[in-house]
């Protein structure tokens, strides 16, 4: 007699496999929220949870705090900007 264990081997397979991988990000904040604490670790966070991750909303907080202008907050928090471009205006 032949049982499903051995006729499939599907049983075993997917027992001894080892977990795959999440591709999900882990439950936290978003990115951009671990971004800006990380550099503005003074910022409220109540106030930032109500940013949901909206970059813009994030830059507009954290000008509150300090002198630079949205453009550079932006560019620090989502990694993108005149710096990252080429002369043509092509990013690298």
């Amino acid at each position: 007699m032949v049982t499903a264990h051995q006729h499939y081997g599907f049983v075993s397979d997917w027992v001894d496999r080892p977990p795959v991988p999440s591709t999900e990000s882990p439950p936290g904040p978003p990115h951009y929220q671990r971004r800006a604490l990380l550099i503005w670790p003074g910022l409220d966070r109540t106030r930032l949870r109500r940013a949901h991750g909206d970059p813009w909303k994030i830059a507009r907080l954290v000008a509150t705090r300090t002198n630079l202008p949205i453009e550079a907050i932006l560019t620090l928090l989502m990694g993108i900007g005149p710096a990252m471009e080429t002369p043509t205006g092509q990013a690298r």
